[in-house]
Protein backbone atom coordinates (compact mmCIF):
# COMPACT_ATOMS: atom_id res chain seq x y z
CA UNK A 1 0.00 0.00 0.00
CA UNK A 2 0.81 3.39 -0.73
CA UNK A 3 2.62 4.79 3.02
CA UNK A 4 2.07 8.05 2.35
CA UNK A 5 -2.08 7.82 1.11
CA UNK A 6 -2.21 5.84 3.94
CA UNK A 7 -0.94 7.90 6.35
CA UNK A 8 -3.33 10.77 4.72
CA UNK A 9 -6.10 8.71 5.42
CA UNK A 10 -5.13 8.24 8.98
CA UNK A 11 -4.83 11.68 9.74
CA UNK A 12 -8.08 12.64 7.63
CA UNK A 13 -10.30 10.34 8.98
CA UNK A 14 -9.02 9.70 13.15
CA UNK A 15 -8.25 6.79 12.48
CA UNK A 16 -4.92 4.94 13.93
CA UNK A 17 -2.65 4.24 11.19
CA UNK A 18 -1.90 1.08 12.58
CA UNK A 19 -5.43 0.06 13.13
CA UNK A 20 -6.21 1.44 9.17
CA UNK A 21 -3.82 -0.47 7.60
CA UNK A 22 -4.59 -3.53 9.61
CA UNK A 23 -8.83 -2.74 8.58
CA UNK A 24 -7.94 -2.35 4.89
CA UNK A 25 -6.16 -5.66 5.06
CA UNK A 26 -8.98 -7.98 6.39
CA UNK A 27 -11.43 -6.18 3.95
CA UNK A 28 -9.33 -6.96 0.84
CA UNK A 29 -9.21 -10.60 2.19
CA UNK A 30 -12.60 -10.57 2.98
CA UNK A 31 -13.93 -8.79 -0.55
CA UNK A 32 -10.84 -10.08 -2.94
CA UNK A 33 -10.13 -6.37 -3.64
CA UNK A 34 -6.57 -5.29 -3.36
CA UNK A 35 -5.96 -3.24 -0.64
CA UNK A 36 -4.39 -0.76 -2.89
CA UNK A 37 -8.07 -0.53 -4.82
CA UNK A 38 -9.78 -0.62 -1.15
CA UNK A 39 -7.54 2.58 -0.11
CA UNK A 40 -7.69 4.56 -3.53
CA UNK A 41 -11.04 4.49 -2.68
CA UNK A 42 -11.21 5.25 0.45
CA UNK A 43 -8.72 8.11 -0.24
CA UNK A 44 -10.52 9.57 -3.43
CA UNK A 45 -14.03 10.06 -1.41
CA UNK A 46 -13.91 9.99 2.02
CA UNK A 47 -11.34 12.86 2.13
CA UNK A 48 -13.96 15.12 -0.21
CA UNK A 49 -17.49 15.19 1.63
CA UNK A 50 -16.42 16.86 5.08
CA UNK A 51 -15.33 20.39 3.39
CA UNK A 52 -18.37 19.69 0.59
CA UNK A 53 -20.52 19.53 3.73
CA UNK A 54 -18.70 22.55 5.68
CA UNK A 55 -18.75 25.05 2.16
CA UNK A 56 -22.50 24.43 1.93
CA UNK A 57 -23.52 25.46 5.38
CA UNK A 58 -21.74 29.00 5.85
CA UNK A 59 -24.64 31.11 5.11
CA UNK A 60 -26.04 31.95 8.44
CA UNK A 61 -22.50 33.86 9.30
CA UNK A 62 -23.26 35.98 6.79
CA UNK A 63 -20.01 35.04 4.62
CA UNK A 64 -19.31 34.62 0.93
CA UNK A 65 -19.38 30.59 0.38
CA UNK A 66 -17.25 31.81 -2.91
CA UNK A 67 -14.73 33.17 -0.52
CA UNK A 68 -14.72 30.46 2.03
CA UNK A 69 -14.35 28.10 -1.11
CA UNK A 70 -11.63 29.96 -2.50
CA UNK A 71 -10.08 30.02 1.19
CA UNK A 72 -10.28 26.26 1.68
CA UNK A 73 -9.62 25.42 -1.71
CA UNK A 74 -6.12 27.16 -1.21
CA UNK A 75 -4.55 24.20 0.60
CA UNK A 76 -3.41 21.73 -2.19
CA UNK A 77 -4.29 18.80 -0.25
CA UNK A 78 -7.43 19.66 -0.89
CA UNK A 79 -8.28 22.04 -3.62
CA UNK A 80 -10.73 24.12 -5.42
CA UNK A 81 -12.31 21.55 -7.58
CA UNK A 82 -14.84 20.14 -5.42
CA UNK A 83 -16.29 23.48 -3.47
CA UNK A 84 -18.66 25.06 -4.55
CA UNK A 85 -22.09 25.32 -2.91
CA UNK A 86 -25.06 23.02 -3.77
CA UNK A 87 -27.96 21.33 -2.08
CA UNK A 88 -26.45 18.44 -1.08
CA UNK A 89 -24.01 16.01 -2.40
CA UNK A 90 -24.93 13.23 -4.24
CA UNK A 91 -24.12 10.26 -6.25
CA UNK A 92 -23.38 6.86 -4.83
CA UNK A 93 -19.66 6.97 -3.53
CA UNK A 94 -19.75 9.82 -1.00
CA UNK A 95 -22.31 8.16 1.44
CA UNK A 96 -21.34 4.58 0.94
CA UNK A 97 -17.68 5.35 1.75
CA UNK A 98 -18.37 7.36 4.43
CA UNK A 99 -20.69 4.69 6.01
CA UNK A 100 -17.81 2.42 5.96
CA UNK A 101 -15.75 4.18 7.71
CA UNK A 102 -18.36 4.74 10.36
CA UNK A 103 -18.44 1.29 10.29
CA UNK A 104 -14.78 0.16 10.28
CA UNK A 105 -14.23 3.06 13.77
CA UNK A 106 -17.19 1.67 15.61
CA UNK A 107 -16.11 -2.10 14.86
CA UNK A 108 -12.09 -0.64 16.11
CA UNK A 109 -13.76 1.16 19.45
CA UNK A 110 -13.55 4.23 18.21
CA UNK A 111 -17.14 5.65 18.26
CA UNK A 112 -15.94 9.32 18.34
CA UNK A 113 -14.44 8.52 15.17
CA UNK A 114 -17.79 6.95 14.01
CA UNK A 115 -19.77 9.93 15.85
CA UNK A 116 -18.03 12.69 13.39
CA UNK A 117 -18.46 10.92 10.10
CA UNK A 118 -21.84 10.22 10.77
CA UNK A 119 -22.13 13.98 11.53
CA UNK A 120 -21.40 14.77 7.50
CA UNK A 121 -23.84 12.59 6.79
CA UNK A 122 -26.58 14.59 8.86
CA UNK A 123 -25.47 18.00 7.82
CA UNK A 124 -25.82 16.58 4.39
CA UNK A 125 -29.16 15.66 4.73
CA UNK A 126 -29.30 19.18 6.67
CA UNK A 127 -28.52 20.87 3.66
CA UNK A 128 -31.60 19.46 1.62
CA UNK A 129 -34.13 19.83 4.16
CA UNK A 130 -32.81 23.94 4.48
CA UNK A 131 -32.93 24.22 0.63
CA UNK A 132 -36.66 22.94 0.80
CA UNK A 133 -37.53 25.44 3.66
CA UNK A 134 -35.74 27.96 1.77
CA UNK A 135 -38.18 27.43 -1.46
CA UNK A 136 -41.59 27.27 0.65
CA UNK A 137 -40.13 30.48 2.66
CA UNK A 138 -39.82 32.46 -1.06
CA UNK A 139 -42.48 30.73 -3.04
CA UNK A 140 -45.52 33.31 -3.24
CA UNK A 141 -49.02 31.85 -4.43
CA UNK A 142 -52.45 32.06 -3.98
CA UNK A 143 -52.87 28.61 -5.10
CA UNK A 144 -51.13 25.50 -4.42
CA UNK A 145 -48.01 26.22 -5.51
CA UNK A 146 -45.93 24.83 -8.63
CA UNK A 147 -42.23 24.75 -8.70
CA UNK A 148 -40.20 24.03 -11.67
CA UNK A 149 -36.79 21.72 -10.48
CA UNK A 150 -34.35 22.28 -12.94
CA UNK A 151 -32.14 19.33 -12.49
CA UNK A 152 -31.97 15.85 -11.62
CA UNK A 153 -28.81 14.28 -11.75
CA UNK A 154 -26.58 14.72 -8.85
CA UNK A 155 -24.15 16.65 -11.17
CA UNK A 156 -23.99 18.14 -14.47
CA UNK A 157 -21.86 15.96 -17.39
CA UNK A 158 -23.86 12.34 -16.16
CA UNK A 159 -27.48 10.51 -15.78
CA UNK A 160 -27.14 9.45 -12.32
CA UNK A 161 -29.26 10.27 -10.53
CA UNK A 162 -28.03 8.09 -7.20
CA UNK A 163 -28.59 9.67 -3.75
CA UNK A 164 -29.26 13.10 -5.72
CA UNK A 165 -30.39 16.22 -3.32
CA UNK A 166 -33.00 16.78 -5.93
CA UNK A 167 -35.12 13.20 -5.06
CA UNK A 168 -35.29 14.55 -1.36
CA UNK A 169 -36.51 18.35 -2.23
CA UNK A 170 -38.80 16.54 -4.18
CA UNK A 171 -40.00 14.45 -2.25
CA UNK A 172 -40.21 16.69 0.43
CA UNK A 173 -41.97 19.41 -1.76
CA UNK A 174 -44.85 16.76 -2.58
CA UNK A 175 -45.58 15.98 1.14
CA UNK A 176 -46.30 19.35 1.68
CA UNK A 177 -48.66 19.67 -1.31
CA UNK A 178 -46.74 21.36 -3.42
CA UNK A 179 -46.95 20.46 -7.65
CA UNK A 180 -43.25 19.92 -9.39
CA UNK A 181 -42.31 20.40 -12.88
CA UNK A 182 -39.03 18.40 -13.43
CA UNK A 183 -36.45 18.98 -16.15
CA UNK A 184 -32.94 17.27 -16.51
CA UNK A 185 -31.30 17.09 -19.77
CA UNK A 186 -29.90 13.77 -19.51
CA UNK A 187 -31.97 11.69 -16.61
CA UNK A 188 -34.63 9.69 -18.60
CA UNK A 189 -38.22 10.25 -17.52
CA UNK A 190 -38.82 6.72 -16.48
CA UNK A 191 -35.53 7.07 -13.73
CA UNK A 192 -36.69 10.75 -12.73
CA UNK A 193 -40.51 8.56 -11.50
CA UNK A 194 -39.28 5.40 -10.91
CA UNK A 195 -36.57 7.79 -8.41
CA UNK A 196 -39.99 9.56 -7.01
CA UNK A 197 -41.57 6.33 -6.82
CA UNK A 198 -38.59 4.41 -4.20
CA UNK A 199 -38.81 7.94 -2.51
CA UNK A 200 -42.26 7.52 -1.78
CA UNK A 201 -42.42 4.20 -0.62
CA UNK A 202 -39.87 4.36 1.99
CA UNK A 203 -41.83 6.81 3.47
CA UNK A 204 -44.52 3.78 4.04
CA UNK A 205 -47.35 5.55 1.83
CA UNK A 206 -49.63 2.90 -0.05
CA UNK A 207 -50.33 2.78 -3.46
CA UNK A 208 -52.67 4.61 -3.67
CA UNK A 209 -51.39 7.67 -1.78
CA UNK A 210 -48.23 7.15 -4.02
CA UNK A 211 -50.81 7.53 -6.97
CA UNK A 212 -52.36 10.31 -5.75
CA UNK A 213 -49.41 12.21 -4.80
CA UNK A 214 -47.65 11.68 -8.38
CA UNK A 215 -50.43 13.45 -10.34
CA UNK A 216 -48.56 16.44 -8.72
CA UNK A 217 -45.59 15.58 -11.10
CA UNK A 218 -45.05 16.56 -14.57
CA UNK A 219 -41.58 15.50 -16.45
CA UNK A 220 -40.76 18.21 -18.97
CA UNK A 221 -39.04 17.89 -22.21
CA UNK A 222 -37.23 21.40 -21.72
CA UNK A 223 -36.57 24.49 -19.23
CA UNK A 224 -39.82 26.72 -21.22
CA UNK A 225 -42.15 24.15 -20.70
CA UNK A 226 -40.61 23.04 -16.97
CA UNK A 227 -40.68 26.76 -16.27
CA UNK A 228 -44.54 27.71 -17.64
CA UNK A 229 -46.94 29.18 -15.15
CA UNK A 230 -44.62 28.30 -12.03
CA UNK A 231 -44.40 30.26 -8.77
CA UNK A 232 -40.56 29.26 -8.36
CA UNK A 233 -37.58 27.71 -10.02
CA UNK A 234 -34.94 25.72 -7.90
CA UNK A 235 -31.90 24.69 -9.47
CA UNK A 236 -30.62 21.89 -8.41
CA UNK A 237 -27.72 20.66 -10.79
CA UNK A 238 -25.17 22.56 -12.32
CA UNK A 239 -25.89 22.31 -16.08
CA UNK A 240 -24.11 24.87 -18.51
CA UNK A 241 -27.77 24.38 -20.68
CA UNK A 242 -29.38 26.28 -17.25
CA UNK A 243 -26.42 29.30 -16.87
CA UNK A 244 -26.50 30.00 -20.36
CA UNK A 245 -30.48 30.29 -20.38
CA UNK A 246 -31.64 33.29 -21.50
CA UNK A 247 -33.88 34.14 -18.14
CA UNK A 248 -35.03 37.72 -19.69
CA UNK A 249 -37.13 36.06 -22.46
CA UNK A 250 -38.77 34.15 -21.14
CA UNK A 251 -39.68 36.01 -17.79
CA UNK A 252 -43.23 36.08 -19.43
CA UNK A 253 -43.66 32.41 -19.40
CA UNK A 254 -43.51 32.57 -14.95
CA UNK A 255 -45.84 34.31 -12.16
CA UNK A 256 -45.51 37.22 -11.85
CA UNK A 257 -43.86 36.64 -8.49
CA UNK A 258 -41.73 33.85 -9.71
CA UNK A 259 -38.43 33.46 -7.63
CA UNK A 260 -35.28 31.31 -9.07
CA UNK A 261 -33.34 29.67 -6.25
CA UNK A 262 -30.00 28.98 -7.31
CA UNK A 263 -28.87 25.99 -5.67
CA UNK A 264 -25.72 25.83 -7.49
CA UNK A 265 -24.59 29.55 -7.83
CA UNK A 266 -24.43 29.19 -11.35
CA UNK A 267 -26.81 32.45 -12.22
CA UNK A 268 -25.01 36.06 -12.29
CA UNK A 269 -26.77 38.52 -10.28
CA UNK A 270 -26.17 41.16 -12.27
CA UNK A 271 -27.81 39.92 -15.16
CA UNK A 272 -30.62 38.44 -12.97
CA UNK A 273 -31.82 42.11 -12.11
CA UNK A 274 -32.02 42.81 -15.52
CA UNK A 275 -35.53 40.67 -15.19
CA UNK A 276 -38.43 40.47 -13.31
CA UNK A 277 -37.40 37.29 -11.48
CA UNK A 278 -36.16 37.33 -7.93
CA UNK A 279 -32.98 35.75 -7.28
CA UNK A 280 -32.04 33.48 -3.91
CA UNK A 281 -28.72 32.42 -4.12
CA UNK A 282 -27.22 29.58 -1.87
CA UNK A 283 -24.36 30.27 0.74
CA UNK A 284 -25.03 34.63 -0.04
Amino acid sequence: MDGQKLEQLSSSSGIPLDLLSRSIQARAEATGVSSDDILNNWSGGDSIPTPVSEVTTVEKTEADVEEVAKAIGMDSRIGSKFLQSSVGFGGSCFQKDILNLVYISKSLGLNEVAEYWEQVIKINDYQKNRFTEKIIELTISNDIPLVAILGWAFKKETNDSRESASIYIVRNLLMQGYRINIYDPWVKTDKISEDIKISLKNLKLNKNEILSIQNNIKISASIKDCIREVNSIAICTEWDEFKEFDWKLSEDLVDNNCVILDGRNILKQDKINKTNFRLYSLGR
